[in-house]
């Protein structure tokens, strides 16, 4: 079965490569980018992905970053989805890094972000 992974970033281009490294290197993923998490929300009435992978400072309202990792971390209906933080700011992880389940600081090394994702996907705990 494919997992489902949401990106979600208000950089079109990051999105873009983002999910193509991700097609390249798992070959049971199905990706959805999101620009913003008012969008990833409403997918969110519809479906559970398996793992989320946002940039809470990129996003151009945080507080409905917030609230949308809010919504999948504590929904009692649902599995939960895990969720990866990624962020160049320190602040971010403080703020909200308990609703994450793996935080990586920018800038990313590539094989570390794989080695994470896989993790997460495979329900291995990271922090």
């Amino acid at each position: 079965m494919k997992k489902l992974i949401y990106i979600i970033d208000d950089e079109p281009d990051i999105c873009d490569i983002a999910s193509r490294v991700l097609i390249k290197h798992f070959d049971d993923v199905i990706v959805k980018t999101f620009s913003s998490s008012g969008d990833a929300i409403e997918s969110l009435a519809l479906e559970t992905p398996d793992l989320v992978i946002t940039d809470y400072r990129r996003i151009k309202d945080p507080v409905s970053t917030g609230l949308f990792l809010a919504l999948i971390k504590f929904n009692l209906y649902r599995k939960r989805p895990k969720v990866l933080l990624v962020s160049g700011s320190t602040c971010a992880k403080e703020r909200a890094g308990y609703l994450a389940d793996a935080h990586l600081a920018k800038p990313l090394e590539l094989d570390q972000w794989r080695h994470t994702v896989y993790y997460l996907l495979n329900d291995h705990l990271l922090n």
